[in-house]
């Protein structure tokens, strides 16, 4: 009897419901992976000592990873990755204007005394000190600020930031800025239909299953790979090995899934495609090399916690989702044309 009733209830068990394979879960998430790009332009106009001269130096690009969290437009990611756009940072400024000292002030000094660039650093760098102490001071920017959001898809959607909690930060003296948060943000794209990633209904535990999905500048600059991987994110897997707290006693996971800049902000899933946490912060060496094997996630309670009083009420909510989980279990029965029709 009470093997009849095990049978029964396997039987009655919703397909979606049974055990997932690796293949399975990230297919399931990876179609609301996305590609962010935080791009700071300026118009700078300064005088180098013979009048004032407007350049175009070359833009502040920040890439990292987000996820639509709502099927209706909405994209979680890290607040740093967005941060040079929406709060437009003293240093991001200051790096313009440093582009645009070499630009207006040191390259036209160079072609003046027939010296390439890179054959006297020693007289690049004075002109740059000369430069800087001449035209740094009353540099005027006119800046240009974009978010944009790059699907799967190849499509390309303007952003724009809906909540923010700042990154982390210290002072002068090393110790946490006022201002340090949960580095999230909430970005808005245009409405539309879009996969999304729920929140897993239970805080993770040491030995889970964990699988980011991310873009790393690693694989996108990769001199050996064609245009597409800035379409397909890439996984890397682990566990959860350690539950840690940050500066101001924020709760943080530990994974010794592998990362890299740019999976900032990216997706960690477990074994049922449902969110564990975000990525925020790998550890470096003294060299400033990446240690792999700890790395960090922001815990999916306080991802929920940072949604409370936005629009996204029901996270992982998507008209998408069905169909392509419909589209993948026919895939997986190999009834191919039926398959290509749901996708």
């Amino acid at each position: 009897m009470l093997g009849l009733l095990v049978a029964s209830a396997w039987l009655a068990t919703p397909l979606s419901a049974a055990a997932l394979s690796i293949e399975e879960t990230v297919l399931r998430a990876k179609p609301a992976v996305v590609l962010i790009t935080a791009e700071v332009r300026a118009e700078v106009t300064m005088n180098c000592g013979r009048g004032p001269i407007t350049v175009s130096p070359a833009p502040f690009v920040e890439t990292g990873t987000g996820w639509f969290v709502d099927g209706r437009g909405y994209v979680i990611t890290n607040a740093h990755v967005v941060d040079p756009v929406h709060r437009l940072p003293p240093w991001v400024t200051h790096e313009l204007k440093k582009k645009a000292i070499d630009e207006a002030c040191v390259m036209p000094q160079l072609k003046a005394r027939g010296v390439m660039r890179g054959q006297r650093p020693d007289l690049e760098d004075e002109l740059r000190r000369q430069a800087s102490s001449v035209a740094l001071a009353n540099a005027k920017l006119d800046v240009q600020r974009q978010i944009t959001v790059l699907m799967s898809s190849g499509a390309k959607l303007k952003a724009e930031v809906k909540k923010f909690s700042p990154p982390p930060s210290v002072d002068s003296s090393g110790k946490p800025a006022a201002d340090y948060g949960r580095d999230l943000a909430l970005l808005r794209v245009p409405d539309g239909v879009y996969p999304a990633i729920g929140l897993s209904k239970r805080d993770p535990r040491i030995g889970d299953p964990v699988h980011i999905l991310g873009f790393p500048g690693v694989v996108l600059s990769h001199e050996l790979l064609n245009q597409s991987a800035t379409l397909d994110a890439s996984l890397t897997n682990g566990t959860v090995s350690g539950m840690k707290m940050d500066a101001i006693g924020q709760d943080l996971v530990q994974t010794d899934a592998p990362a890299a800049h740019g999976n900032s902000g990216g997706p960690a899933i477990t074994d049922d495609a449902t969110l564990v946490g975000v990525m925020q912060f790998v550890s470096l060496s003294a060299s400033g090399a990446i240690v792999q094997g700890y790395n960090f996630l922001i815990p999916v309670k306080d991802v929920a916690k940072f949604l409370q009083g936005t629009e996204v009420t029901k996270p992982g909510e998507s008209k998408f989702n069905p169909l392509w989980e419909s589209g993948l279990e026919l895939l997986k029965a190999e009834r191919y044309r039926m398959a290509a029709a749901k996708i």
